[in-house]
């Protein structure tokens, strides 16, 4: 986890030092990345890196957080708390597109994002990894507690089960459309948001409630 001494620094020092690992992350990978060299984007000492992060993947991981938190920022924000039965779906359209778009332009922020998603050879650390993940996890599950409480997700099965499937339907899809995006055009980026939508109404949507059974572990 990012140390409280590094949220102490100032917004503007804080912010060139996420750049500077963002870029050589981006460019290089996470295992080719050099530390060193970040340090010397930065204009920072190794010392003061280690100061405000645990390590590499602390740093890795703090880095795409941070950097997906600037997102939301720029685009609006996504008010969780503020969503009501009317906006819940097309702020959840809305951020999809954004989000879409920005992948559509050559940031490191976007080619963070293709390293992290592509699964090649470089990938990140399992730590980082977890702890990239568990954020999501946080940030999915407030939607979706979000979501019940507006009675526009099911409460018929545990919330876990309900996250784990959410992360990995969403997972799936970015994996997909990293790989075609370069290629597809303005109907087929529809196409793509349209039925993305439509696999989360179908997995969130309240329906025929049935009965969830704990499943017999010795089974």
């Amino acid at each position: 986890m990012v140390r409280t001494r590094f949220e102490n620094l100032d917004g503007e020092r804080q912010e060139e030092i996420l750049e500077a690992a963002g870029e050589e992350f981006a460019e290089r990978g996470y295992e080719a990345a050099s530390v060193n060299q970040i340090i010397r984007r930065a204009k920072i000492s190794k010392g003061s890196l280690y100061y405000y992060f645990e390590d590499k993947a602390d740093l890795f991981a703090t880095v795409f957080m941070q950097a997906s938190e600037r997102f939301l920022t720029r685009v609006g924000g996504f008010d969780v708390d503020a969503l009501t039965a009317e906006t819940f779906w097309p702020e959840i359209e809305r951020m999809g597109r954004l989000g879409m778009e920005m992948l559509r332009r050559d940031t490191w922020y976007v080619r963070l994002v293709r390293s992290l998603k592509s699964g090649l050879p470089g990938g990140i650390s399992e730590k980082a990894a977890e702890k990239v993940h568990a954020w999501g996890e946080r940030h999915t599950e407030r939607v979706l507690w979000r979501g019940q409480e507006l009675g526009l997700v099911r409460d018929d099965v545990p919330m876990a089960w309900l996250v784990t499937m959410t992360m990995a339907m969403g997972e799936a899809s970015d994996r997909w459309m990293l790989r075609h995006i370069d290629t597809m055009n303005e109907r087929d980026v529809e196409l793509f948001l349209a039925r993305a939508l439509d696999g989360y109404r179908r997995l969130w949507s309240p329906g025929e409630a049935g009965t969830w059974e704990a499943v017999d572990e010795e089974t």
